[in-house]
């Protein structure tokens, strides 16, 4: 599965003399949208980067909220903004990470994990924790998606998406590897044919919605999770196994983005 990291929400405060630069080299020549919350706002739509800039709520602890994809790499905007405020200086509210593959996405199944959480399984994709937890996992098929979305035909692309929060925020600059270990509870099995029959038949049913993970057996439970220790894909083995520098891995405007889209 190949890795990288997708949607990144950043914060940061500046001082009044950075906000004025901030205004007068990015805000005007980007051409200042109307937001609600927001006095200025501006946009690479093309390439999916959201600049918002000065709350107009004054309790906000910063004056500027920073959203780009990973398919943003390459924009001028976000290579503007990180030439006049470094990437390390900002804080991280948020930031997926995406696993890629092109086997189907009927093949895979996310095993359970050991603590409770909510499953919500959808037709082409489905979701392991809320919106509110630290971290959630989403799994779809991204081929579909970007037929139905983008109008655009690719290869068979399945994605598995695990969406880090930080309530409290961490500077760019300090984050490290331990920040994403709740990942080592989310196991893949990229390939369920494999799996003997009756395990097999019991995946697809969780896959469908038929049948929840609290209505198995203990020891059907079991069979899984002993399957999946020995054939499944841990996904914190493939981000310690495929991320060397976070902040590179976070924005690299060096690397091959032409074919990536979200």
């Amino acid at each position: 599965m190949r890795v990288s990291s997708d949607t990144k929400t950043l914060y940061i405060k500046l001082n009044d003399i950075e906000s004025r630069q901030l205004f007068n080299s990015i805000i005007k020549a980007y051409n200042n949208t109307n937001h609600v919350r927001y006095r200025y706002f501006v946009l690479d739509k093309r390439k999916g980067v959201y600049l918002w800039h000065i709350p107009k709520f004054p309790t906000s602890k910063f004056t500027c909220k920073l959203m780009f994809h990973g398919y943003s790499d390459d924009s001028p905007l976000l290579r503007d903004i990180f030439s006049l405020i470094p990437l390390h200086r900002w804080s991280v509210k948020r930031l997926d990470i995406a696993f890629d593959s092109n086997t189907p996405y009927e093949q895979f199944h996310a095993v359970h994990p050991p603590k409770r959480a909510d499953v919500r399984p959808l037709p082409t994709s489905m979701y392991m924790g809320s919106r509110r937890s630290s971290v959630q996992l989403h799994m779809y098929d991204k081929q579909l998606q970007m037929q139905e979305r983008h109008r655009t035909h690719t290869d068979t692309w399945t994605r598995t998406e695990l969406r880090f929060r930080f309530p409290t925020m961490k500077k760019v600059s300090a984050l490290t590897i331990d920040d994403f270990i709740s990942a080592q509870q989310y196991q893949i099995i990229t390939d369920i044919t494999a799996m003997p029959a009756k395990q097999q038949e019991l995946v697809r049913q969780l896959n469908a919605g038929s049948l929840v993970w609290g209505h198995l057996t203990r020891a059907n439970q079991k069979k899984i999770r002993e399957y999946a220790a020995a054939q499944a894909v841990n996904l914190y083995n493939l981000i310690l196994s495929n991320v060397d520098d976070l902040p590179s891995f976070i924005h690299s405007p060096s690397s091959d983005v032409s074919a990536r889209t979200s």
